[in-house]
């Protein structure tokens, strides 16, 4: 995000739960407190989304949350998604 000055003001990272969290209870950290470190260390606003849908781990399906297939992915596989 760029101010009038053409400076930036903020970003916005975006992770995914699968790498985020693999296992159950198991985190991976660093890249986000990177991004976090970075932005406060430039003087920018930053925000953090961790994005589920089709990169949810599959620990998350086997521990009994339904799930819905829809469309059709990369090499003809079925996308699956969690359930609300």
């Amino acid at each position: 995000m760029k101010n009038g000055s053409g400076d930036y003001v903020g970003v916005a990272y975006r992770a995914t739960w699968i790498r985020t969290e693999p296992s159950e209870e198991v985190y991976y950290w660093a890249k986000i407190d990177a991004a976090q470190t970075a932005a406060h260390a430039h003087n920018v606003n930053w925000s953090l989304t961790i994005m589920a849908g089709v990169v949810t781990p599959g620990w998350v399906y086997t521990d009994g949350t339904a799930s819905i297939s829809f469309g059709t992915g990369a090499g003809g596989a079925d996308e699956i998604g969690p359930l609300p």
